[in-house]
């Protein structure tokens, strides 16, 4: 869920710290992203809802670990102080997408993207979808956004401001 509601990278999200939540501005933190740039991604509302769940459920009363996502067996040799490991995210994907009835293959990248063509369906300007992606070069966010369904965007119809007289006037 963090995934396709900020749109982060999976490496972003596995080295998500417990501090890099911030409720009262609604904002998460993501350091050292992708060429060790810092950037914000937005917490809504569901999410923060979602992640109180979370830490009441699998965080409070456990081994500390400053990663909020952390594996919650100990396997032999692993520590505490680590995050989840690629492949755990992965596997934590996949069974996310069976158990909502997807017969597709999704990798964890894919909600990057479903992120971003969500984004441009809803009609949010280009550059902000850019922003929120952390691309410093708009070709980069032009390779997510190209698969949107350009019918599901509402395009005002500009025509009517011409031939539908202003009775304000």
């Amino acid at each position: 869920m963090t995934l396709y509601t900020t749109g982060m990278r999976q490496s972003e999200l596995r080295n998500l710290k417990v501090e890099d939540i911030d409720s009262s501005r609604m904002v998460i933190y993501i350091r050292n992203a992708k060429g060790m740039k810092d950037r914000q991604a937005a917490l809504s509302p569901t999410l923060l809802a979602c992640l109180r769940l979370y830490w009441r459920l699998f965080r409070v009363n456990f081994y500390y670990s400053p990663f909020l996502f952390m594996p919650t067996k100990n396997p032999k040799g692993t520590r505490y102080d680590k995050g989840l490991s690629h492949t755990s995210v992965g596997y934590i994907v996949t069974k996310a997408a069976q158990a909502a009835g997807i017969k597709k293959k999704v990798h964890p990248h894919c909600l990057r993207h479903s992120f971003a063509v969500h984004l441009v369906e809803k009609g949010v300007h280009f550059r902000h979808i850019q922003y929120l992606l952390g691309h410093s070069n708009p070709k980069n966010t032009s390779r997510y956004t190209s698969a949107a369904d350009i019918s599901k965007i509402e395009v005002p119809e500009l025509i009517n401001d011409l031939v539908t007289p202003d009775k304000s006037k």
